[in-house]
């Protein structure tokens, strides 16, 4: 038995070596390129991804900056046999996302709505859907199928709580690990219930802090969310997973607007004068790493092998959402 523990132990630190010496020869950029390669090859031809019963999920995904991306996300999610349905809906009304988005699914449902809208609209879409676990992803990352399935069974494992891919405890922005952090980042799982209390909680903020209310939309969904299970979120290693090239670009990623770290400083503030938090061990310091964008490949500073810290800047005052309209 203690062979077998040593020989996995050796395994796996010949694959964490393996891959370093690819970071070192290829650089993350060149890294992220293979992977997305990989990946496209996998959602074109691979075997679709398949758990065990007969649970189902319902994806919802954003479009405002990168309706180049939203086609190929589709696609990966409809790639998974558990999937339900697939809810897209374009907040810019400069775009036409049907022209972006081809496929032909039943299962697909597509939206544009007529003005501007933000982030937090996507727990709207989820609670119109009327589904029991949802699964919210950020435009900028390509999961493969398989690690789709992964995390939806981590969800019906624990449904008490969200569950993520990354997030912030302390300050410290937290990728490729499974324990539990203050706010998640890039991807949502979330229960009925789960929305249902988002929905809860921002209708307090809308009666009692109306600006807080107006950042939670504009991009603090993240951090409401993240207090709507009984405890603190979770986090889980399914591996690396291919970021699009612009999740670092001003002027096309939030998180590099000037005013990101104070406002989400305030809307934790605010929700926690309300006593709607859950409990944090360094609630002072969530807000301000919780501005982190996304740190899986491109362009992060390591500062240990599998935690990220990075700076931030801050955003146009944060606007109201509106209701969309399905199209046809």
């Amino acid at each position: 038995m203690l062979n077998a523990v040593l020989c996995v132990r050796d395994v796996v630190r010949l694959r964490v070596n393996h891959l370093r010496w690819l970071l070192r020869v290829w650089g993350r950029p060149k890294l992220n390129s293979v992977l997305r390669l990989w990946w496209e090859l996998c959602v074109r031809w691979g075997r679709p991804a398949v758990i065990p019963g007969d649970a189902q999920l319902t994806v919802v995904l954003l479009s405002y900056m990168r309706p180049q991306n939203i086609e190929p996300i589709v696609r990966a999610s409809l790639k998974c046999e558990f999937v339900s349905k697939v809810v897209v809906q374009n907040n810019n009304p400069d775009i036409d996302i049907l022209q972006w988005v081809k496929v032909e699914d039943p299962r697909l449902r597509i939206y544009n709505s007529p003005t501007r809208q933000y982030a937090g609209a996507r727990w709207s879409v989820a609670a119109r859907e009327g589904a029991s676990y949802y699964l919210a992803i950020d435009d900028d990352i390509f999961l493969f199928p398989s690690q789709i399935a992964r995390l939806f069974e981590r969800l019906m494992a624990d449904p008490s709580v969200p569950h993520g891919i990354s997030g912030v405890r302390q300050a410290t922005h937290l990728v490729r690990r499974d324990e539990n952090v203050d706010v998640l980042c890039q991807l949502y799982l979330a229960t009925a219930e789960h929305v249902r209390r988002f929905h809860e909680l921002l209708g307090r903020l809308e009666a009692e802090a109306p600006e807080e209310y107006a950042i939670a939309q504009h991009y603090g969904d993240d951090i409401v969310i993240s207090q709507c299970g009984e405890s603190q979120p979770r986090i889980h290693n399914v591996g690396l997973i291919p970021m699009c090239s612009s999740s670092y670009t001003k002027g096309v990623a939030l998180h590099q607007l000037e005013d990101f770290p104070r406002d989400r400083l305030r809307l934790l503030q605010a929700l926690r004068q309300l006593n709607l938090c859950c409990p944090y061990r360094d609630a002072s310091t969530v807000c301000i790493a919780g501005s982190l964008g996304p740190g899986h490949l491109v362009k992060e500073k390591q500062t240990s092998r599998d935690s990220v810290k990075t700076e931030f800047q801050n955003s146009p005052p944060p606007r109201k959402h509106h209701h969309a309209r399905k199209v046809h």
